[in-house]
């Protein structure tokens, strides 16, 4: 009896460690940010928020894109972008709790021209032409699709005031 069970207990050890090896090997592999990269993306989502102070009082800005338009294509050598990509971002402002429409910015040509180079699955860096550094976080990515936010200081031109701003980007390819 001692010797069947045992023989039965290693006869099942031996196909779960089979099977667990099976697996692994049907499991497909992700590819990485660099290899997926390259190519045309078009946005999908472009929301921006900031806050700023305003005679002593907070002022929360809260933009929304629409009216994507373009491409944004990712070229290996150079690792550089061009772009016609570009979209409209609503903003509004709240004061005081009080929401107040402010105005529609236009982007145009985002990144058109950028140098840029992945560092890892989860960051982007970019430079522009005026060889200023913007660091992009991936919050998720698949072969279609890349979802990242960065964030950038804007000079207010009315205040001179460095406004901390967080874009969120969505891209699907082309």
């Amino acid at each position: 009896m001692k010797k069947t069970s045992l023989l039965l207990l290693t006869s099942i050890f031996l196909f779960t460690v089979s099977c667990k090896r099976d697996n692994k090997d049907d499991q497909p592999k992700q590819k990485s940010l660099a290899e997926i990269i390259l190519g045309g993306w078009e946005l999908t989502k472009m929301d921006v928020t900031a806050k700023a102070t305003l005679l002593g009082q907070q002022v929360d800005i809260i933009g929304t894109g629409e009216g994507f338009k373009g491409v944004a294509t990712f070229k290996a050598n150079p690792q550089e972008i061009s772009s016609t990509a570009g979209a409209n971002v609503r903003l509004r402002v709240v004061l005081g709790g009080v929401e107040l429409p402010l105005d529609t910015m236009e982007f145009e040509n985002v990144f058109d021209l950028h140098k840029y180079s992945v560092l890892s699955n989860e960051k982007i860096r970019l430079i522009s032409p005026e060889q200023d550094t913007i660091l992009c976080d991936v919050k998720a990515f698949t072969e279609s699709t890349i979802d990242m936010e960065f964030v950038e200081d804007i000079e207010d031109e009315d205040t001179g005031q460095l406004v901390r701003t967080t874009f969120k980007v969505s891209v699907r390819k082309k």
